[in-house]
């Protein structure tokens, strides 16, 4: 491969910018035109095709019969059951058939304190206080990244920056891919075509129009290149957490006195009570929105409610809108106390009388795509044939779930301008509304008069829509009329007000660019842009995020003037090692209007652990999204490969046999680990994951046998080949569910988790069926793979293509093995591995290490069966892994910047995850669940599990950041506060979370090693989490390995 260097360089606002071209290193073969092996996998395991019925892939194009579908990419998120917004770094993005919808992504909101919601559950109450939390001890917590500013704590759903469409497109289709690209294609009635190419980091957004007018939909927009121009500007839904309530109810002088006590700061307005006599309560339990007869406390933390006329027995009930119930079965068990409360009157709203609807418009259905969600709708309008100057307004709503009958659904519709004074919910009828077969359609028409039409929808006992304030920000739609005419040009300036809290005199700006002159009408639908020319638009639109300025200052928009024109375009990622170094190439594919160019300044958005592997090649930039920019057609980045054996380093073993006491410490919990563990029996009887860890553990056991002389290796080998060959079925004995079998839905390997004859459970199994955790499960066997494989090469010979069909599963290096996915879980921007698969919701990650664990036994397998390829691509993934755990999983000097106050303080993150970047909590349950002894499952499921290269990121610094609440897990009596909770709550940690702390903070310094070598070396494999060893854990104590 020819390899060359050209260089340019230019002024860019006073910097001096070198545009670099960097292809591979010469010799340095690409991994990615390799793979392990071409062969069909279901000549072993046999072909499954269930996920069709279970969790079927959704808007995909015709490359599925070429290719795998790649189930952790973040164009997923919106192809999935459970449809997720997509996080491209530095937008969020969603797709319906309306068009795609995006909004900026901006970095501060890593670290912005008043994002941070703080999830107590697991906090510990001041004793005779439960609604009273003692958070120092620590706190679960989410930093919320969705929300625009203006609504911090909400989620992005689409409701919020600009969409981008065409008219009378149907749904999307994923077109096209690749390891930082996703095409996404709209085609409307007339056979005109939008493409959107998403590339991660890409500043411009690009959209290649054919033969079709772009209509954009700026949601809160304030004006068009500085004329008045509104749009709705709904509030997406707060997704922050309720905390939790507690009631007290007493009576003086006939009057019920209720008290609201809550962990977390209410709104009186949020706050609704229900009260009546215990007899009558049954028939009438009104709930009441707070009044005069309500108040609150300064902080927002206690309600009182007086009701007056009281005697007798009383029921009463509270609702924190959005939030709580007190009690949660408050119908039919409400709280009592002996007071009374005299009747309260309701009323209803007139109903909208209604017209008779058109038969064919409402009743022959345009082709519908499946809702990847719970919810979609279709809006269209046409001119009323049985009532001339009317339109027939027709309402598609599609729903995930089916419902019970069309009562079940209920719609208020209106006009735009007598909407504010009448919008009743009115419940479906037989002539307004028809329910489709599949009982999840329902159409809805009616006839209105031509101009702007505003609706909700509510689906009685599920939601509301829209979901947020649906009264003051409807759903509305422009049924025939004409629109305003606002100006032409290939340049506009849109400025954006901030949903729920308008930022006083101030807006966000988003700056459209055209290849041509177009004009721009506005009417409710939004912005519509025809060539002034005339005739349809064939050519290039790009929308950028200019930032957050005084409203009518439009100066912020001049930024993209310098980028404009030219974007990336099915960017290539190429990777080699060579010489002990990885090197991973993306090269942009710099496009403009007419095709591939070489002129022009492309901007692309870095993540912060790109800065360092960027410098040398170009000045970083400032951008309006607070993460820096990079101009420039290709980043060439390179990492220093990490060993790939999985066995320990001998030099660092011979400071342990150095050590007398040392290696009899080592030497005897190899004994006890061997006598302890039972992988035969887990091996039969467990999951995936409970295997994986066990295999593991024995394979890392056996290594140490043979590195410490004793014979135990004997007796591990022989359960070792024997778990293998089990779950590889060459002894074909396991129970049926847990055997593995090819997916042909999604391409890849597929355990049904569950009994034969039954649906696939997608929870089941940690979600493995429906590709979660993959990497974790399948990561563990090929680290036991690589040592077994090691000392008995023949056993690998006789079973490759089993083995290998583990490695293609997570590992595959690129597109010609059409069976597999390339790196499935790997994120080639971000730098982190997904855990999540096709279940629904956006994507996060939990245990670094385990991903860490999975390139590692890709590496060491590779090294085992001679192929130095596997080998290479394993230790690149691994270095690139290591990476960014380090700089987005742990608190470091280097990167303080990013985190908010409480992980700063708390020395790292449980999850990192799309919807909100950095979480503190566990999905499962740490013993014991309360804080300050939770610290410790935080912490150790970023250790998990202990091997010779944990050394990388469990280091001094690290140790230094941790040691504080690793403290606090192992003896909560140190913890600040601890003395101000019930004292029965207290108790230290288990042993087995103990150990990983004592594991995270043995190299901060010889005191902190000798407790942690003190507290692990009486324990038994009984005590420890599974697929650790007391061994292993001591060797990595006393030697770092």
């Amino acid at each position: 491969m020819m390899s060359f260097i050209i260089c340019t360089f230019f002024a860019l606002q006073g910097l001096l910018v070198t545009l670099t071209r960097a292809d591979l290193p010469g010799g340095c073969v690409p991994l990615n035109d390799l793979t392990y092996s071409t062969v069909d996998p279901t000549t072993f395991f046999e072909a499954n095709n269930e996920l069709n019925n279970v969790a079927p892939p959704l808007r995909i194009g015709g490359w599925r019969s070429e290719r795998s579908i790649p189930t952790q990419h973040f164009a997923i998120n919106q192809c999935k059951n459970g449809a997720a917004p997509m996080r491209l770094m530095p937008y969020s993005s969603v797709v319906s058939s309306e068009g795609i919808t995006y909004d900026a992504y901006t970095m501060e909101r890593w670290y912005d304190p008043s994002r941070s919601d703080e999830m107590q559950q697991q906090t510990p109450s001041r004793v005779g206080a439960p609604w009273d939390k003692v958070t120092s001890l620590g706190t679960n917590m989410k930093q919320l990244v969705s929300g625009p500013d203006g609504n911090p704590k909400a989620e992005f759903t689409g409701n919020s920056g600009v969409r981008v469409g065409i008219a009378g497109s149907g749904e999307p289709v994923w077109t096209d891919f690749g390891e930082m690209f996703g095409d996404f294609t709209f085609t409307d009635d007339a056979g005109g075509r939008l493409e959107v190419p998403l590339v991660r980091g890409a500043a411009l957004l690009s959209h290649r129009f054919f033969s079709a007018n772009p209509v954009l939909f700026p949601w809160c927009l304030s004006s068009v290149n500085g004329v008045a121009t509104s749009l709705p500007c709904p509030v997406e839904r707060d997704v922050s957490d309720g905390g939790e309530g507690f009631v007290e109810g007493s009576c003086a002088g006939g009057q019920l006195h209720i008290i609201l006590h809550t962990t977390k700061p209410v709104a009186l307005s949020d706050v609704q009570w229900a009260a009546n006599t215990q007899a009558a309560w049954g028939g009438d339990h009104t709930m009441h929105t707070c009044a005069g007869e309500c108040s609150i406390s300064g902080d927002g933390r206690q309600v009182d409610i007086n009701v007056a006329g009281a005697s007798g027995t009383m029921a009463f009930a509270i609702n924190v809108i959005g939030k709580y119930v007190i009690p949660s079965d408050w119908v039919n068990n409400p709280a009592t106390t002996t007071c009374s409360l005299k009747g309260d009157q309701t009323s209803e709203g007139n109903p909208l009388v209604r017209k008779r609807r058109q038969a064919d418009f409402c009743t022959t259905l345009p082709s519908l795509d499946p809702c990847p969600s719970n919810f979609c709708k279709e809006t269209a309008c046409q001119d009323s044939i049985s009532s001339p100057g009317n339109q027939d307004f027709r309402l598609i709503i599609q729903l995930d779930q089916p419902i019970t009958g069309i009562d079940q659904v209920q719609i208020a519709i209106n006009t735009g301008d007598l909407w504010d004074a009448s919008h009743p919910m009115i419940t479906c009828t037989p002539d307004k509304c028809t329910l489709q077969s599949d009982m999840k359609t329902l159409t809805y028409c009616t006839q209105m008069p031509p101009g702007v039409v505003k609706y909700a929808i509510n689906v009685i006992g599920r939601f509301v829509q829209p979901p947020t304030n649906w009264e003051a920000q409807p759903f509305q739609f422009q049924c025939g009329g004409s629109g305003t005419e606002i100006g032409n040009g290939r340049r506009f300036v849109l400025e954006l007000d901030e949903p729920k809290t308008a930022l006083p005199g101030q807006t966000r700006k988003f700056v459209v660019y055209f290849s041509a002159d177009m004009t721009v009408t506005a009417d409710a639908n939004g912005l519509s842009f025809v060539p002034t020319a005339g005739g349809t638009f064939t050519g290039l639109m790009q929308l950028g995020y200019a930032g957050s300025t005084a409203r009518g200052d439009l100066s912020a928009a001049t930024y993209y003037d310098q980028y404009e024109g030219v974007f990336s375009y099915h960017p290539t990622t190429t990777y080699c090692a060579q010489n002990g170094l990885g090197y991973i190439n993306f090269a942009w594919n710099k496009h403009n209007v007419n095709g591939p160019t070489t002129s022009g300044n492309m901007l692309m958005v870095t993540m912060p652990h790109h800065e360092s592997l960027l410098s040398g090649q170009g000045a970083l930039v400032s951008t309006p999204f607070t993460y820096k920019g990079f101009v420039g057609d290709f980043w060439l980045l390179q990492e220093t490969l990490p060993r790939a054996s999985m066995e320990p380093d001998q030099a660092k073993l011979d400071v342990i046999r150095q050590n007398p006491q040392w290696n009899q410490d080592v030497v005897d919990a190899i004994d006890r680990d061997t006598n302890g563990q039972d992988l035969n029996g887990i091996c039969s009887s467990s999951d995936s994951y409970g295997v994986g860890k066990a295999i593991s553990m024995v394979a890392r056991l056996a290594s140490l046998s043979r590195a410490f002389g004793t014979g135990h290796f004997n007796t591990l080998d022989s359960q070792i080949r024997s778990c293998l060959d089990k779950w590889l079925r060459i002894d074909d004995t396991l129970a049926d569910a847990w055997k593995f079998r090819y997916d042909t839905v999604y391409g890849g390997l597929l355990l049904r988790s569950g009994p034969p004859g039954e649906p696939i459970n997608p929870g089941a199994n940690f979600g493995f069926p429906l590709y979660s955790d993959h990497h974790f499960h399948l990561g563990y066997f090929l680290y036991a793979m690589a040592y077994y494989i090691t000392y008995n090469p023949s056993w690998y010979q006789a079973n490759r293509e089993r083995v290998l069909s583990l490695a293609r599963d997570v590992g595959s290096p690129g597109r010609n093995d059409v069976y597999f996915p390339v790196v499935r879980n790997r994120d080639w921007y971000v730098g982190i591995s997904w855990a999540t698969g096709v279940v629904g919701g956006l994507r996060q990650a939990e245990s670094s290490t385990e991903a860490i664990n999975c390139y590692h036994g890709l590496a060491a397998l590779g090294l085992a069966i001679g192929d130095v390829n596997m080998e290479a691509l394993g230790q690149l993934m691994l270095a690139v892994e290591i990476r960014s755990v380090r700089e987005y999983y742990h608190v470091r000097a280097n990167n303080q910047d990013h985190f908010p106050p409480h992980i700063k303080e708390y020395g790292a993150i449980g999850q990192f995850a799309e919807d909100a970047i950095f979480y503190y909590t566990l999905n499962w349950p740490c013993d014991p669940q309360e804080f300050p002894m939770r610290h410790a499952c935080l912490i150790g499921i970023q250790i998990i599990p202990i091997t010779s290269i944990s050394y990388l990121y469990q280091d001094q610094e690290w140790a230094s950041a941790v040691s504080q609440v690793c403290g606090w897990s192992i003896n909560p009596w140190s913890a600040p506060g601890s003395e101000l909770i019930d004292q029965a709550i207290l108790k230290p940690v288990s042993l087995g979370w103990g150990t990983f702390c004592h594991s995270a903070t043995a190299p901060r310094d010889a005191a902190a090693q000798q407790a942690a070598a003190d507290y692990v070396k009486v324990l038994s494999p009984g005590q420890l989490v599974g697929g650790t060893g007391v061994a292993s854990t001591l060797t990595f104590i006393y030697a770092s390995t």
